[in-house]
């Protein structure tokens, strides 16, 4: 959670207004951001609680990650997810729907379905 929270704030601060240069390099940085954070949260973890050695040099896939987040303000939606998940929109409507289609430009890799 802490590593979403601290991508999304640094966005927020990053880019108050709509600036294209800014917001280009935060989707460069995103992905690297998260990740990153998340496997320095992890390693802190398991350095404080070690795992058995059974799972020595597994330590990221033993700890798994989901990390689905969003980011709403009157510029921008963003949506940042890590892992399994699925990040869902109710309009006024109530018809429930994905905010954006499944594709390969998201600035990640696609989940594999």
């Amino acid at each position: 959670m802490e590593a979403a929270l601290a991508v999304l704030g640094d966005f927020a601060a990053r880019c108050p207004e709509y600036d294209p240069p800014v917001v280009d390099a935060c989707a460069t940085s995103i992905p690297r951001d998260l990740v990153s954070g998340w496997r320095a949260a992890v390693s802190a973890h398991a350095a404080e609680y070690p795992l058995d050695e059974r799972f020595s040099g597994a330590t990221f896939a033993v700890y798994g990650s989901t990390v689905v987040s969003v980011l709403a303000t009157e510029t921008y939606l963003l949506s940042v997810q890590l892992g399994d998940g699925d990040i869902l929109m109710v309009p006024e409507n109530g018809v429930v729907a994905r905010p954006w289609p499944m594709s390969a430009c998201w600035f990640g890799r696609p989940p594999q379905r």
